[in-house]
């Protein structure tokens, strides 16, 4: 529900301009709705873009900045999946980029980490889709290993959210939770191997052959690790390593009709923070042969 709740203001602008999801009867009308979810969905996307470039610009000179942005818009699944309607993805991806800003300006920059928008946004993201369990599990582990003293906040924030969540399930559905959210019983490890493999190398959807700058990227991490942000970067490879196991193991793991690794679009704010930890660790050594591999490799991703 959360996807609706949030695009009501954008809806009732649209609708104020002539433009709704019912004709003057009552009736739906389906262009109406495609129109309204296609212009938030880009409007979302291209405010994720700049998300992206502020927070390459916390570590990374503007040339290479520009380059983070262009890659997190146009050569992942941002443009492919999230602008083409109005997924669950594209909701939950753009308060990840918030959060994932919130985090590198914390420990880049020093700034003070709020722990009440922090939880706030997570928990939207959840609201907005149960995937969002994952990043929330791996921003909790950071607070209670790393900033244990606001632990006592983050946790309040976040409970009276879900308390929330749950009476507005349990007065509409009679349950503590939406039906949809209740889909983890379907994960099953026997899909796990062909899903996996799937995920990463099917023609149809694998990241790698969709998103194959990510090579360019794990190279570098692997390459320059000693002055990688070793925080971090073990929070994005967690968070995307948990995501791409819960993908993996859900028996329809292909997502649909769709194009790409749609299913892998919630991880796609972390691999953008990989490729700047990664290239703030590689630009003072990096060579021309690898500068040729990646700007390869990003120009087949787009």
């Amino acid at each position: 529900p959360g996807s609706s709740v949030l695009s009501a203001p954008f809806v009732a602008v649209m609708n104020a301009l002539g433009v709704s999801a019912s004709d003057p009867s009552g009736v739906h009308d389906p262009s109406g709705e495609m129109r309204i979810q296609t212009r938030l969905a880009c409007l979302l996307m291209a405010s994720l873009a700049i998300v992206f470039f502020l927070t390459a610009r916390l570590v990374l000179p503007l040339s290479w900045s520009i380059l983070v942005a262009v890659f997190g818009a146009f050569g992942t699944q941002v443009w492919s999946t999230a602008t083409r309607a109005l997924w669950a993805h594209t909701w939950m991806i753009f308060l990840l980029g918030f959060v994932i800003l919130m985090l590198v300006a914390h420990e880049v920059r020093g700034r003070r980490l709020r722990p009440v928008v922090l939880a706030t946004l997570l928990s939207w993201m959840f609201f907005v889709r149960p995937a969002a369990a994952v990043p929330i599990v791996v921003v909790t582990a950071y607070i209670l290993i790393w900033r244990r003293e606001l632990f006592l906040t983050y946790a309040l924030t976040g409970l009276a959210w879900l308390a929330g969540f749950v009476a507005y399930s349990y007065y509409h559905f009679g349950q503590l939770l939406p039906k949809y959210y209740r889909l983890g019983h379907e994960l099953n490890a026997r899909a796990f191997g062909v899903g996996l493999l799937g995920n990463l190398v099917s023609p149809s959807r694998g990241v790698l052959v969709f998103v194959p700058f990510l090579l360019f990227v794990g190279y570098l991490l692997i390459r320059y690790w000693r002055t990688v942000s070793t925080r971090l970067a073990l929070l994005s490879l967690a968070a995307i390593l948990m995501h791409l196991i819960l993908a993996s193991s859900f028996p329809i793991w292909w997502g649909g009709f769709s194009f790409g690794p749609r299913l892998l679009t919630d991880a796609g704010p972390w691999f953008v923070l990989l490729a700047i930890l990664g290239l703030k660790a590689a630009l003072p050594v990096l060579r021309g042969p690898e500068l040729f591999a990646g700007a390869l490799l990003l120009a087949l991703s787009i």
